[in-house]
């Protein structure tokens, strides 16, 4: 059983042929690594960092590349910004819901609840609240063209 195990292939990458990295993962839970030049150079160079230029690319096609590059990284800068905005909004917009659920508004409260003061403000605002009702109904049906009927006025009692 022993020999069947040692026979068994290991889990191995190979990135590209000037760097090189050998990466086992053996059943005793001991790895083996190995990298050419190094394994943290062979790392660096798949993961993206430190990534020599080519050779073979003329170098203004190689500051393109760069300037490209800035461009994004700045572009995913300013969305991750905006993205982070936006949580914190949505928090903000959660608790002033949160805060409105708590505390009933004042016309969501029972009238046998009030006191005389309480009552005769909300009779004055519900007083405020009709005349301007009534000013914004007139003033919506002067504005409307009718030529079949004059326009109907609304007055407050």
């Amino acid at each position: 059983m022993e020999h069947e195990e040692q026979q068994q292939p290991a889990n191995q990458h190979k990135i590209i042929p000037k760097q090189q990295s050998l990466l086992e993962h053996h059943r005793s839970g001991r790895p083996f690594s190995f990298g050419h030049p190094s394994i943290e150079a062979a790392a660096n160079r798949f993961v993206g960092l430190n990534q020599p230029a080519n050779d073979n690319t003329h170098p203004l096609v190689e500051v393109h590349r760069q300037v490209r590059i800035n461009e994004l990284n700045q572009r995913h800068n300013e969305l991750l910004c905006q993205l982070n905005e936006e949580k914190e909004w949505e928090t903000m917009v959660k608790q002033m819901r949160t805060g409105k659920e708590s505390q009933p508004c004042w016309w969501e409260t029972p009238v046998d609840e009030l006191n005389h003061q309480e009552l005769l403000q909300m009779g004055a605002t519900i007083d405020d609240l009709h005349k301007t009702f009534l000013s914004k109904l007139n003033e919506k049906t002067a504005n409307a063209s009718s030529s079949m009927a004059p326009p109907m006025c609304f007055r407050h009692k």
